[in-house]
């Protein structure tokens, strides 16, 4: 699991998709992120607090997933 991947992830992704409801961005993002989102919630993924892109692709993980994954729920 690499750290870049979510945020060039979410980076590629643009202002566009992060503020917009589209089932098929929510979608991509729950098949290529649900079990970091998991790894993320259980702790494993704590050693990414020591770098920037790090910390940043936590929070994408642990606040922006659940609502675009879970939403509406």
């Amino acid at each position: 699991m690499e750290a870049a991947a979510v945020v060039n992830f979410w980076r590629d992704a643009g202002p566009d998709l992060w503020f917009a409801k589209n089932p098929d961005f929510d979608r991509r993002f729950r098949d290529c992120f649900l079990s970091w989102h998991e790894a993320a919630v259980r702790g494993e993924l704590a050693g990414w607090l020591t770098t920037s892109p790090g910390a940043l692709a936590l929070v994408l993980l642990l606040d922006q997933f659940p609502r675009n994954t879970f939403r509406g729920t």
